[in-house]
């Protein structure tokens, strides 16, 4: 532990996330939205590998997946699109607010033998799951021996 100028913390992203909130909360009544929104990590996205494709699932609970906005070009991936929450009640103060709102923007590499015509997406559950084939001459090929 170690003191700071606002009292006793117990780590160095103690004093970062009571920053990021003090800072919300001034440009919050100006209607700028939360500084964190922007390239936090939302949504939280998951990519894994086959030899015949790629799968990127995008953890987007509570978003309308019509109002989402997925486009490919080349083996560069963009998700966007807009969560909003809920307001607090007339003239209640946040006393907390770990879910953001606003606009997000995320945009994933994926390797660079995926064909960007062949690609499918789906939403259950708050799950977007994108599904990108690899081109044909970039897969293993199994070579017989005589």
């Amino acid at each position: 532990m170690w003191n700071t100028l606002f009292g006793e913390s117990t780590s160095l992203f103690d004093e970062f996330n009571w920053l990021s909130r003090e800072m919300d909360r001034l440009f919050e009544p100006m209607g700028i939205p939360a500084l964190r929104t922007a390239g936090s990590g939302f949504p939280a996205v998951n990519v894994a590998t086959e030899d015949d494709k790629v799968h990127v699932l995008v953890f987007a609970p509570g978003i309308d997946p019509g109002r989402l906005d997925v486009s490919i070009l080349g083996n560069v991936l963009t998700v966007q699109g807009r969560r909003e929450l809920p307001k607090a009640p007339e003239g209640a103060q946040a006393w907390v607010r770990e879910r953001l709102d606003g606009r997000f923007c995320r945009t994933l590499t994926l390797p660079d033998d995926v064909d960007p015509e062949r690609v499918e997406a789906q939403s259950r559950d708050g799950v977007l799951w994108i599904q990108v084939m690899r081109q044909e001459a970039a897969r293993p090929r199994r070579i017989d021996v005589h």
